[in-house]
């Protein structure tokens, strides 16, 4: 599970499909109820009154559990997907595994069903979601990058354009570079 790092994506997603605003928000206390359940925020006493910019500066679970529920669990699949998350990167590396970025679609096909939990685990990156670094990577980079979801290369050297080394693996491990 990637953590506090997911909550970018519901950022996107909330802010995309008109679900979250900038100016939403959220007294935290330091737990969020849903149902029978209580779910704590990483910071005992909780965080008092945050918007959205201060719950992503805090990393506030209890935010995100609320507007993770108003954004729901199809949309912010849909966006985990569309960052890369769930599917390999096709990075030059032999055995990549896809991770898994759960729906409440893909639960039901295998006889399981969602339930409001797996929405607010999956809000703050955790539960069954599962990602690789190099996804992170490429995530935070299309994020970085104003959206571009580029495939990432690994490289040994570069070169400049009159030829003379720039970057190499073995002069990096030496301590040259």
């Amino acid at each position: 599970p990637p953590g506090s790092v997911f909550k970018m994506i519901v950022t996107a997603a909330g802010l995309q499909e008109g679900s979250l605003t900038p100016m939403d928000r959220v007294y935290c206390n330091g737990e969020y109820t849903s149902g029978t359940r209580t779910w704590k925020d990483w910071k005992p006493g909780g965080h008092g009154h945050v918007d959205l910019r201060g719950a992503v500066v805090q990393s506030c679970d209890v935010f995100f559990y609320q507007y993770g529920l108003k954004v729901g669990p199809e949309a912010i699949a849909r966006y985990a997907r569309a960052f890369g998350l769930g599917d390999a990167t096709g990075v030059d590396l032999p055995g990549e595994k896809p991770g898994l970025v759960p729906s409440p679609e893909g639960r039901k096909e295998r006889g399981r069903p969602w339930h409001s939990g797996d929405t607010l685990n999956m809000s703050i990156g955790q539960g069954a979601l599962l990602v690789t670094p190099i996804q992170v990577a490429r995530m935070t980079a299309a994020i970085a990058n104003g959206g571009v979801l580029w495939k990432p290369r690994l490289i040994q050297r570069v070169e400049r354009p009159d030829g003379k080394l720039a970057y190499s693996e073995s002069t990096r491990m030496n301590g040259q570079v």
